[in-house]
């Protein structure tokens, strides 16, 4: 995927989300990445959907593209009921299984990430959005102490209202400068830890150790 990221080139992320079908303007709010009830989607969607200055601001993407297909349509609903609740297409399920390339693209329109899973590993699509050049707000209680882009583009929080402080605009702006001036060495570091040409030489190790 870091390969198929760096061929999007010069490619903006408003770009990227008209291609996509969202709103060129507007930044776009990534509530998870699967339908699990784990990734506690529903709460997200519930606590922005009470947040009127923000709704004014963003435009929210909720991907249940694999998962339970019980927490897909629970998903599915509670986007409904919100757009209907606040009077616009705010938020958008989302269902569609993605190609790399199309993957890709939603990495580079993702502006934010909120990652407000139970628990998590060394989560693909945190490293993917990191690569892109974006960021994400990730619950202080992931293991994320040690990911590249961790204090640069992956911000910790305790709670959902230190996720609406950190949306706000002025703080975004500066947040997108910090992750910018460092999204060299976080790509570096990512390519270290998570590419194959990064990591085949320590398999090619542990293969013959044990041959």
């Amino acid at each position: 995927m870091f390969d198929v990221l760096e061929k999007l080139g010069a490619k903006s992320p408003a770009e990227a989300r008209v291609q996509l079908g969202y709103m060129a303007d507007k930044p776009l709010i990534c509530l998870g990445y699967s339908a699990s009830t784990g990734q506690r989607q529903q709460d997200l969607i519930a606590y922005f959907a009470e947040q009127p200055d923000l709704l004014h601001k963003y435009q929210f993407v909720v991907p249940v593209q694999y998962g339970s297909p019980e927490v897909r349509l629970a998903v599915e609903r509670d986007c409904q009921i919100s757009n209907l609740k606040v009077g616009a297409e705010i938020f958008h399920p989302l269902s569609e299984f993605h190609d790399p390339e199309t993957s890709a693209l939603m990495r580079l329109a993702t502006t934010v990430l909120i990652n407000h899973s139970v628990s998590d590993a060394f989560s693909g699509t945190v490293q993917e959005t990191v690569y892109a050049g974006n960021m994400v707000l990730a619950g202080r209680h992931l293991p994320y102490g040690n990911m590249p882009g961790f204090g640069t583009a992956i911000k910790p929080y305790d709670t959902l209202k230190e996720c609406v402080s950190a949306l706000h605009p002025d703080f975004l702006s500066h947040w997108k400068t910090t992750a910018q001036a460092a999204l060299p060495k976080n790509r570096q570091d990512l390519r270290k830890t998570s590419s194959w040409d990064g990591v085949i030489n320590d398999w090619l190790t542990i293969i013959d150790v044990n041959t």
